[in-house]
């Protein structure tokens, strides 16, 4: 009760400006929040309408008064109050909703770039960026401002060349996908104006995208391809011709690879036959393709007799009786067969079993072929030997 006089009357409605002053600056008496706003607009005292507006909470009420105040102090106290308030900033903040309807009404170039920086919200920031949208603050705030988003999204306001360049160089390190993005786009300008260089990049690009395609197979390689070449369409006409040669064999090798396969013909397989295995007849015809040229026997004497192994054979009733009762077996027979042909095409069809077949097969004549299928004694008898 210290801000009551000893009439009785509170303090803000003393006599004395400098009274009435601080008791509209500490006094928490309902009665005097209801008249603040009486207070900061028609005190005739303007440390009372300092003092009144520092406590508002009225946004329109304080822009109306750091517009139009007499007093410079009082205007200067009305629009810190007032930023503060639109911002966000202190002990009891307004609902969002209110704020930016009042900031969508502002037009005071000062406030806005004032917002664009200190406002801890970034819709709001925005907004302000959006009202004020100066070079120099856009490429600021670009550089600068805390939400990564509200940075990429001013870089597409951007439209100089050389402020591109300058912030893909700034956030080299402290922002790599800004500055990625500002090169893109610096590369998108120069496309737009038709310099040589960025044509020559860009369809260099669609190659490497074509080829790109051509080694992964993705699931949607049939859009991709086809904006590509949408894209190459229109860019052809504006570049060289040995680039255009360059793309458009990468164009033709994708295309070959997209190209459905030619069906082989299908062979039915015969039905006495298991199927995938190769026939007598398939061997015989076989054997006489690769059959080797005739070879002139080696007129060299044995060192050994004829019989198997350097063994001499067996003479009289026990060679006769040992042949009668155990036949030679076919890969004997078959080495005979090699060593009185000269040939090879008719001891691959003798391991098939068949003289008829081994008739197709042997290229070394009837008496070598009955040779070969009877035996040491047919083989010395072709020969001419006893």
């Amino acid at each position: 009760m210290a801000m009551f006089s000893f009439r009785g009357k509170p303090g803000w409605e003393s006599h004395d400006a400098a009274e009435r002053a601080a008791a509209v600056a500490t006094s928490t008496d309902p009665a005097l929040l209801a008249r603040l706003t009486d207070l900061a607009r028609s005190d005739e005292a303007a440390g009372v309408r300092r003092a009144a507006v520092r406590r508002l909470l009225d946004l329109p009420l304080l822009g109306d008064r750091a517009r139009n105040d007499a007093d410079p102090e009082v205007r200067a106290a009305a629009q810190e109050r007032y930023r503060q308030l639109l911002a966000g900033i202190g002990e009891q903040p307004l609902p969002l909703a209110d704020r930016e309807r009042v900031l969508r009404s502002e037009d005071s170039p000062e406030l806005l770039a004032w917002m664009a920086v200190n406002s801890p919200e970034p819709v709001l920031r925005r907004m302000a960026l959006e009202q004020h949208a100066k070079p120099g603050l856009l490429l600021d705030r670009c550089q600068r401002d805390p939400d990564p988003a509200i940075r990429l999204w001013l870089l597409e306001q951007i439209s100089d060349l050389a402020a591109l360049e300058r912030i893909a160089e700034a956030t080299r390190k402290s922002d790599k996908r800004l500055s990625h993005a500002a090169r893109e786009r610096a590369e998108m300008l120069r496309f737009a104006t038709g310099d040589a260089e960025a044509l020559k990049r860009r369809a260099l690009a669609i190659a490497e995208s074509l080829d790109q395609l051509r080694r992964e197979r993705p699931h949607d390689l049939q859009p991709r391809a086809a904006t590509l070449h949408a894209e190459w369409e229109a860019l052809a006409a504006r570049v060289d011709p040995a680039i255009v040669q360059r793309v458009q064999g990468y164009i033709d090798t994708l295309a070959a690879v997209l190209a459905p396969a030619r069906e082989l013909p299908v062979i039915p397989a015969q039905a006495d036959e298991p199927v995938g295995l190769p026939t007598i007849e398939a061997s015989a015809e076989t054997a006489v393709e690769q059959a080797a040229p005739a070879t002139p026997r080696d007129p060299r004497p044995r060192a050994a007799g004829p019989g198997a192994g350097g063994r001499r054979p067996q003479r009289g009733y026990r060679a006769r009786s040992a042949r009668r009762t155990a036949p030679a077996p076919r890969e004997r027979v078959a080495s005979r067969a090699r060593s009185s042909c000269g040939r090879t095409g008719c001891a691959p069809a003798l391991r098939g079993g068949s003289r008829r077949r081994a008739d197709a097969a042997c290229t070394g004549g009837g008496s070598t072929l009955a040779a070969c299928s009877r035996g040491d004694r047919g083989i010395r008898a072709a020969r001419g030997g006893g």
